[in-house]
């Protein structure tokens, strides 16, 4: 399959290769290798760790809200490209972006909240993903605190809270090769570096280097590069300091395009029907050129065997050079307006400092586990204008019509939204009875922006959260959990289903939400199982029409979202692990004023009622390190709009992959294949087309 890929995939793959070579030779014949701790997802295995932020560093089992963690082995197994994909297992998360569909970071929705840039974190740091992701050959491990998370993780939307977990150096040498290929011609290369040095092992590091490149099964044209180097020096026994710096770039030409959902869709029979988004036309000329640096250092000091402490600093600069083209369909028969969206330039820059102190002491008959810290945290955006032109039109079956030249691209950039937030936290769990815990936990919070034009807002908010943690045994959990958030108010965007709001660009106010939710947990070697009833509450955004071809954001009332998640992992017999999961989900829109009161009781945008997720990961006996696995997901069906007249119908993804691991001249060997929508559906997403049929291949050389 090589052969066939021109001179210049040849010449990356060999240039990886010949990296793989030198660090083979470089090593002694004791090199060892380190198999990493597997960390299922979903089913939520014994022993699994998240880090939670003002809780401290605590297991998934302790933790008293709904948590899912996907480590390195299901990582590899399953060849994620995307948020989305890798929770495909946890009914609570929809991806609303295909894979390689955009050059932008994929959209998911969490219990039917979407997540923002303010809900994404680094190493437990507020490092976000504008525009792209961070790449997941760079991650041990991918956690999702659903819900409110303010309490834990400051700022952000209450959906949840996704955490990367970066590679970190290990005790032992490894080097590890890794080679891809995915639907239609993307071939990756990766490598995976890790070493220590100095007396006693003292200073440790790791190195990950990637490109991909290819063509996207919507036509387009993919680049994509990573690199990473990750040090730590054992100073002394108590003292460790940390670095660490990333770099991504990513560039996709002629991306798939977005399609919005008109407002005259309902009167024109609904949604035409959906076709292979390889059949959309792109525009000649729309590109989309993004990059993401992030540089950290952090020092960890054991002040005694029960006390420690931690303090990190963080830069981050992201830059998005974007020329795009939306799809606003008209009608059901597939007719649609084609409008460029360019952001010529777009910079954002911030600065995080964070300090935390967690240890353990008793107050007479009393156990307590406190931790306090404070963060800072400074973000600045530059950007040029956006511009919103109307380049022509086309249909879904026939292809588009004469399209205008795309407007002019600037490269002039200002100062945009100023935002500097800070907070003091801590919270202390505290042991009442044997197996009994209270946890009380405060957040201060001061959230100050500027926005152009001199406009400001400024707030200061105490964010609580409360909960009683029950453990009759070590293994089974009962919680009831109180949180309260602060998110950061919404920028205004250009249009909503193709019609212009009048208040483009104006940054609405913070909005506070809060949570209660009642569940529990129970871990065992063999299986596993979880249950959360959870009602949040949420400040609604109305998209108001104004009845004259345009449209207004505003605040009003309340979204209110009340649900039961249920998940749980068995090993049905030593060779067969299923894991399942599903969630029943009211989103209605409530306690709105008399301007949007017709709009009370209404289903929330993009809030399905049902989903339902299936997966099996089968251990074949006869043949030693084969596997076969696979899942089934149903989406239920969901409005587009607040108005509820846009529906989006339900759809099933199936996906089948088998996996061999081997020795081969000593060296551990792993192969993976897989299909993705096995069944070729075809479907609506919240953004568009949804992916069709997709397959990915890998091999990884461990040394």
């Amino acid at each position: 399959m090589l052969i066939l890929i021109p001179s210049l995939r040849h010449a990356t793959v060999a240039a990886i290769l010949a990296l793989s070579a030198s660090f083979c030779a470089a090593q002694s014949a004791d090199t060892s290798v380190v198999n990493l701790d597997p960390v299922e997802v979903s089913g939520e295995r014994p022993a699994s760790v998240a880090t939670s932020g003002v809780l401290g560093t605590r297991s998934v089992l302790d933790t008293p809200y709904s948590v899912s963690v996907v480590g390195r082995e299901d990582l590899d197994r399953w060849q994620p490209k995307t948020i989305g994909e890798v929770f495909f297992a946890d009914p609570s998360v929809v991806a609303t972006v295909a894979p390689h569909a955009s050059g932008w970071r994929e959209r998911v929705t969490v219990r039917g909240l979407g997540l923002n840039w303010n809900n994404y974190r680094l190493n437990g740091l507020p490092i976000e993903t504008t525009t792209a992701e961070w790449p997941l050959d760079l991650m041990e491990q991918v956690e999702l605190f659903k819900g409110v998370n303010g309490f834990m993780h400051g700022f952000g939307r209450p959906g949840g809270m996704v955490n990367y977990q970066t590679k970190q150096p290990l005790d032992d040498a490894y080097t590890a090769t890794t080679f891809g290929l995915y639907s239609d011609t993307i071939v990756s290369g990766a490598l995976d570096v890790s070493r220590r040095a100095g007396k006693d092992d003292w200073l440790g590091y790791r190195v990950n280097l990637g490109r991909e490149f290819g063509e996207t099964y919507a036509n387009g044209d993919l680049e994509r590069t990573f690199g990473s180097i990750a040090l730590d020096a054992r100073v002394t026994t108590k003292l460790t300091l940390t670095a660490e710096f990333i770099h991504t770039a990513k560039s996709l030409d002629e991306e798939a395009a977005h399609v919005y959902y008109g407002a005259g869709l309902p009167a024109a029979g609904g949604l035409p029907k959906p076709i292979d988004p390889g059949d959309l036309p792109s525009v000649k000329g729309t590109f989309d050129d993004i990059s993401n640096t992030v540089a950290m250092i952090g020092l960890d000091y054991s002040l005694t065997p029960d006390w420690t402490t931690s303090a990190d600093y963080a830069y981050f600069r992201g830059r998005n050079d974007i020329n795009k083209a939306f799809y606003t369909l008209t009608n059901s028969l597939g007719d649609y307006n084609i409008n460029a969206y360019q952001l010529s330039w777009d910079e954002t820059d911030s600065h995080i400092l964070q300090s935390l102190t967690e240890g353990k002491f008793d107050t007479g008959p009393f156990n307590h586990h406190l931790v306090a810290g404070a963060s800072w945290q400074t973000r600045r955006t530059y950007s040029t204008a956006f511009d919103w032109t109307l380049i022509g039109t086309g249909n879904l079956y026939t292809g588009n019509g004469p399209l205008a030249p795309l407007p002019p691209h600037s490269k002039d950039t200002n100062l945009g939204l100023e935002v500097v937030q800070s907070s003091l936290f801590a919270s202390d769990t505290v042991e009442l009875l044997p197996g009994l815990s209270g946890l009380l936990g405060l957040r201060y919070n001061d959230y100050r922006q500027q926005a152009p034009g001199g406009s400001a807002y400024t707030t200061e908010e105490i964010t609580p959260t409360y909960a009683i943690i029950y453990k009759p045994r070590k293994d089974f959990t009962v919680y009831v959990s109180y949180v309260e958030a602060l998110e950061t108010g919404s920028t205004v965007g250009a249009s909503s289903g193709g019609l212009p709001y009048t208040n483009a660009g104006q940054v609405l106010d913070p909005l506070i939400s809060e949570q209660f939710e009642v569940g529990l947990k129970y871990e065992s070697q063999r299986w596993a199982a979880g249950i959360a009833a959870f009602r949040l509450e949420r400040g609604s955004h109305i998209t108001n029409d104004n009845g004259n071809g345009t449209v207004t954001l505003l605040q009003d009332g309340v979204d209110l979202y009340q649900g039961i998640e249920v998940t749980g992992s068995v090993r049905v017999i030593d060779p067969l692990t299923l894991t399942a999961g599903v969630i029943w989900l009211d989103a209605t829109y409530d306690r709105l004023s008399s301007t949007s009161a017709a709009l009370e009781g209404n289903r929330i945008a993009g809030a399905s009622e049902y989903q339902v997720v299936l997966q099996a990961v089968l251990q074949i006996p006869a043949v030693e390190g084969l596997e076969l696995f696979g899942g089934i997901r149903y989406f239920g069906d969901f409005y587009q709009n607040n108005a509820n007249t846009i529906e989006l119908p339900s759809y099933t993804l199936t996906n089948l992959g088998i996996g061999y691991s081997t020795v081969i001249l000593d060296r551990p060997v792993s192969f993976h294949a897989q299909v993705n929508n096995l069944t070729d559906e075809l479907y609506w997403s919240t953004n568009g087309l949804g992916s069709p049929r997709t397959y990915s291949l890998s091999a990884k050389i461990e040394w």
